[in-house]
């Protein structure tokens, strides 16, 4: 059974062929300005619509991103109609940088944009096309209603740039839609994109927008112009998409080669750091060695310097003993001046010759005694400065010990030791004839 297809609400191929015809050149304009932007499917619409209604005057009120404001000045430049732009905008910056500055370098000698606070002043008579680009605010829609639209001309025509947001404040809806003009809305050619309403003012547009205007949005020559609308914009939004994957990709190759040089370069820090490391490691071994060695000659240092105090002690002992054995000396000589006259004299010469040659020695033990509280503290000094000789200088410092332990038996066994023990003698027997004579 053979069945019969149901009719198709689509424009046919002869319709479409004609219909594209219809839409002239300007619809197939590729934009100057193309920038990732919710507006940028519905620019080759824009274009149609400047090419259809040739407007003297175009009047923006909030720019957005100013992709559409673009579009308008860029037809305005290729019909060469004489058209002045404006644009009403109060933040600052106006546009981005690079559009600022592609406005500037193609559109400044017959576009402006300028504050809304200058609009009273700056905003011409007869307003042919009319452009909301933007939410308004409460002081602008009064703008809009007292100065604007009083301005508009008899074709004038209303762009509303997503009339969800625009229209969504009451009190626009009322202003521009008070009236029941002619309404159009074309919906986003792509998801995420900006729709846009189209209200006629007036009655001198042209034919073809108000026939597209005031036909159902069903009708196949409605549909046959928003299939074509809808592919020109998909293109353009597809062809910004692919520049901007393009340049993301060049963007992440970039980065990619950044990080990858980033990484040799870390690579590199790392063998570095590694080698320094194993540096620092052997640095500190031998370091903990050396530090050792110190400890280790310290403490035989101050073995050395313990053993060198005890020896001091022992001969600040011994001359103690000297000293007392000295005093001793001059009591026993004491009681031989009371015994007897002559004897005191005898034994006072002796004991002078005794006391001159036990000064003598006592000076030379004295003298002794300060060299070698000289050396030991300048062994003591040596010693903490430079400890690897220590060793060498306890072995000197025990060499001069030797000698003078050496000295003190010669100055036991001397001349003037033996002299005085006579002398001891004597007085022994002088305190037995005493004692004898005390008895009788």
């Amino acid at each position: 059974m053979i069945t019969t297809p149901e009719p198709s609400s689509l424009p046919s191929v002869t319709e479409q062929d004609q219909q594209n015809l219809a839409l002239g050149q300007a619809a197939f304009w590729r934009p100057r300005h193309a920038e990732s932007s919710a507006a940028l499917g519905q620019v080759p619409f824009l274009f149609w619509l400047t090419e259809v209604t040739s407007p003297r005057v175009i009047v923006q009120m909030g720019l957005d991103d100013g992709t559409g404001y673009l579009a308008l000045c860029q037809t305005a430049e290729r019909l060469n109609g004489g058209t002045i732009c404006l644009a009403l905008e109060n933040k600052k910056p106006a546009l981005a940088p690079t559009l600022q500055g592609e406005h500037d370098g193609y559109y400044s000698d017959f576009s402006q944009i300028i504050g809304k606070e200058k609009a009273t002043d700056t905003v011409p008579e007869g307003i042919d096309l009319l452009v909301i680009g933007a939410p308004l605010e409460r002081d602008t829609v009064e703008l809009l209603r007292n100065n604007i639209l009083p301005r508009l001309s008899e074709s004038a025509v209303v762009i509303v740039i997503n009339p969800d947001d625009v229209l969504a404040d009451q009190t626009t809806r009322h202003v521009l839609t008070g009236d029941d003009q002619p309404r159009m809305i074309l919906g986003p050619v792509v998801a995420g994109g900006a729709a846009v309403e189209v209200i006629l003012y007036g009655a001198k547009q042209p034919d073809r927008l108000r026939r597209l205007v005031v036909q159902q949005p069903g009708h196949s020559s409605w549909l046959a112009m928003r299939q074509a609308f809808n592919r020109l914009g998909q293109g353009i939004v597809a062809s910004q998409q692919n520049r901007d994957l393009l340049r993301e990709k060049d963007d992440w190759q970039a980065r990619l080669k950044r990080a990858e040089d980033a990484a040799k370069a870390l690579a590199v820090q790392v063998e570095k750091a590694e080698a320094s490391e194993k540096i620092q490691h052997h640095q500190q071994a031998e370091m903990a060695a050396r530090v050792h060695d110190l400890q280790h000659a310290a403490s035989e240092a101050e073995t050395a310097r313990s053993a060198l105090q005890n020896e001091r002690d022992a001969l600040a002992r011994q001359v103690a003993e000297l000293v007392a054995a000295q005093e001793q000396a001059e009591r026993e000589k004491k009681i031989a001046e009371r015994d007897t006259v002559a004897q005191l004299a005898e034994m006072r010469r002796a004991v002078d010759e005794a006391r001159a040659e036990h000064d003598t020695r006592l000076e030379d033990i004295v003298a002794l005694t300060a060299s070698y509280e000289n050396g030991r503290k300048q062994i003591e000094e040596k010693t903490r400065a430079q400890l690897t000789d220590a060793n060498k200088r306890v072995a000197d410092l025990q060499r001069q010990l030797v000698k003078v332990s050496a000295h003190r038996d010669a100055l036991l066994d001397s001349t003037s030791w033996k002299i005085t023990s006579p002398l001891r003698k004597m007085t022994s027997t002088v305190r037995k004839v005493t004692a004898l004579s005390d008895v009788k």
